[in-house]
């Protein structure tokens, strides 16, 4: 993403999902908001998540 001059990525993740949660943090990312969707009959309560300022480089560097 870096390479293509993405600056910023936004990822859903389901709230209940800690172990998910602890890597994307730890890579970075950052809850912004929670919100419920229905899904199959199910109510589920997700996370969006953002990595903002992704470190641009150079596509020789990669």
């Amino acid at each position: 993403m870096r390479a293509q001059g993405f600056r910023s990525c936004v990822l859903e993740v389901l709230s209940s999902n800690a172990r998910a949660i602890r890597f994307y943090e730890a890579h970075g990312f950052e809850k912004i908001c929670s919100f419920r969707v229905e899904e199959n009959g199910m109510n589920l309560s997700c996370d969006l998540m953002q990595k903002a300022q992704l470190q641009l480089i150079s596509p020789k560097s990669v």
